[in-house]
């Protein structure tokens, strides 16, 4: 395993029709000499559409590529495990985790949230 975090990972949360993005970064560059390819799982929820987790790398010579990319209640709401070959031999990894509600209550919260990430590296 080449980084674990359990629990929460960050949550975006509001409490009018607005949009709020937060973004997680792993906190170290991955090394990924050994491996051909790397594979991500975590959680993911939202109780309202307008959400999306995207996950993004960043090598020496590339910023921001998205590889995953879930949106609303149906697709963001599971268990997430892809695998990706590698871009690079180190990269740096982002996690994007986006709410921006299209209806809300009065008092209503609303909100998208990751748990347990953990990556893999294969052979």
């Amino acid at each position: 395993m080449l980084f674990d975090t359990l629990g929460l990972i960050d949550s975006a949360v509001v409490h009018q029709c607005q949009p709020l993005l937060k973004r997680y970064f792993v906190p170290d560059t991955l090394n990924l000499s050994s491996y051909s390819k790397i594979k991500f799982e975590f959680d993911g929820y939202a109780n309202s559409d307008g959400s999306y987790i995207k996950v993004l790398f960043n090598t020496d010579t590339s910023s921001f590529t998205e590889i995953y990319s879930v949106q609303n209640i149906i697709e963001v709401n599971k268990l997430h495990s892809f695998e990706t070959v590698k871009p690079n031999n180190m990269i740096s990894l982002e996690m994007r985790i986006y709410i921006n509600p299209p209806v809300c209550g009065q008092g209503e919260f609303k909100y998208t949230r990751a748990r347990d990430l953990k990556i893999y590296g294969i052979r």
